[in-house]
């Protein structure tokens, strides 16, 4: 039964559809005037070759916009036209094609309005029909194969997606690379950077820093429980929360990227891409949902975008590549806290935001087992890690006198101490003056990297017990 209902949405939709290619025919014959996309996004580039937002204007030769001709006030406005009141009738019988395209709520919010959704959805299929095609014919096999990702989104119980991170202000020397059976890395295709280029937005910071990215995280092969209207998988795709599992797991390669290559970079949209299936249509190209991310180095924002800098090669991707996987398999609470304080303190902008991070970082790995004597326990434990793993960065001498006075900082931060300018360093033995934030966030790098490679966390109790064999 439910075969043939669609069978006949399908016929009364392609009959619909074959009216609004015929206005649209006749507009073009008789030389009408149709407009072109206002504001039609589009990628350009600054003088380093990092990519930027912006948008065709009418002198740039955007798409036309077919659309047009089906406003309001036109003689072509075909909402009473009886080709499209049986599609609607029918529609508004069914009950779960009246849910998805919402025709009740719409009569119950606007009496007489019904079926504005439908008709939106069906101009903007003719549009992307008549671009995607090159044809202003309704030809029934062209149409049912454009069509089919729109029925998808109707009927599919589970819908594919992949779910991607744009990393901005970092160029790679390759265009894609696997990281493991379900990651990939890869330039960002021209059809996607239009599609997250938010016009509206073109000249704020964000927006400019989201458009200075060329590869993207991509997170295959992800699927949705269809809800099977639209308002409800707008409002899924749309919702932050419902993407929880995957932003943890680009948060993790970006820790695995700031540890290996110490660039300024973060995530700054989550991207939806359908596979196989489509709700919406822009001109010439089928839409993919965005949220914005606010998870970089506070100080990008100002004008990161205009850096020079080398490329990520291939054998220092691999090693990026190693340490996220690494991360992926160790499910300890106290390491996963640690990372996250550890990526958050890259987007504070105040010196105590950043040391309380970090020291809660160290905290959380290495003190676990008591809450007294910290910086003791801290100096030892670290000093003995950088012994055992012959990290030279630092001697076990200094680690004492810098744990020590990280927490010295911390304390008069803590605690409102008006003279903070002399702890805002530290002087190491022959070592330059450093700023203490930028030394404490090197010993945490130094500790993770360890806790990483050995694929686990250490429980400080068997730190301890390593003094005996140094």
């Amino acid at each position: 039964m439910k075969d043939e209902i669609k069978a006949e949405f399908v016929e009364l939709y392609f009959r619909a559809f074959k009216k609004a290619v015929s206005y649209i025919a006749i507009s073009k014959k008789t030389n009408e005037y149709i407009s072109q996309h206002y504001k039609f996004p589009k990628t350009d580039f600054f003088n380093n070759g990092f990519p930027y937002f912006t948008y065709h204007l009418f002198s740039d030769n955007p798409p036309i916009q077919y659309s047009y001709i089906f406003r309001t006030w036109s003689k072509y406005y075909f909402r009473e036209d009886k080709e499209f009141l049986k599609l609607r009738d029918f529609v508004q019988r069914i009950d779960y094609l009246n849910k998805y395209f919402d025709l009740e709520l719409e009569t119950e919010l606007s009496p007489g309005e019904e079926g504005f959704y439908l008709y939106q959805n069906l101009i903007k299929f003719t549009e992307y029909y008549i671009h995607v095609s090159n044809n202003k014919n309704a030809v029934r096999k062209t149409f049912y194969k454009l069509f089919t990702p729109f029925l998808n989104s109707i009927y599919l119980e589970k819908l594919p997606l992949s779910i991607c991170f744009p990393i901005p202000i970092i160029k790679f020397s390759f265009s894609e690379l696997r990281i493991s059976k379900n990651i990939l890395f890869k330039r960002i295709p021209e059809s996607i950077q239009i599609l997250r280029n938010d016009v509206s937005a073109s000249n704020s910071d964000h927006n400019t820093l989201c458009g200075a990215a060329t590869h993207y995280l991509v997170l295959q092969n992800w699927n949705l429980t269809n809800p099977k209207d639209k308002w409800s998988l707008h409002s899924t795709l749309t919702n932050k929360n419902s993407f929880d599992e995957a932003i943890e797991l680009a948060k993790n390669f970006l820790a695995a990227l700031r540890l290996e290559t110490g660039r300024k970079t973060g995530l700054v949209q989550l991207l939806t891409i359908p596979f196989g299936w489509a709700t919406d249509w822009t001109a010439h190209l089928e839409n993919i949902y965005r949220l914005n991310m606010n998870e970089y180095n506070y100080d990008i924002l100002n004008g990161g975008w205009n850096t020079k800098q080398n490329k990520i090669d291939e054998n220092q991707f691999l090693k990026i590549c190693a340490t996220y996987n690494k991360i992926n398999m160790i499910n300890e609470n106290s390491f996963k806290l640690s990372l996250d304080r550890f990526n958050d303190h890259y987007t504070r902008k105040r010196e105590r935001d950043k040391i309380i991070d970090i020291t809660t970082a160290l905290e959380s790995l290495l003190t676990n087992d008591s809450r007294s004597e910290i910086t003791y326990r801290l100096s030892n434990r670290i000093a003995i890690l950088f012994q055992n793993h012959n990290i030279k960065s630092y001697s076990s001498s200094d680690v004492f006198d810098i744990v020590k006075k990280v927490y010295d900082f911390r304390s008069a931060i803590i605690h409102g101490e008006s003279k903070l300018a002399k702890k805002r360093t530290i002087t190491i033995s022959s070592l330059k003056e450093l700023p203490t934030v930028e030394i404490a966030n090197n010993i945490l790098k130094e500790i993770l990297k360890i806790e990483i490679e050995n694929e686990g966390v250490f429980k400080p109790t068997e730190i301890d017990k390593m003094l005996l064999t140094c």
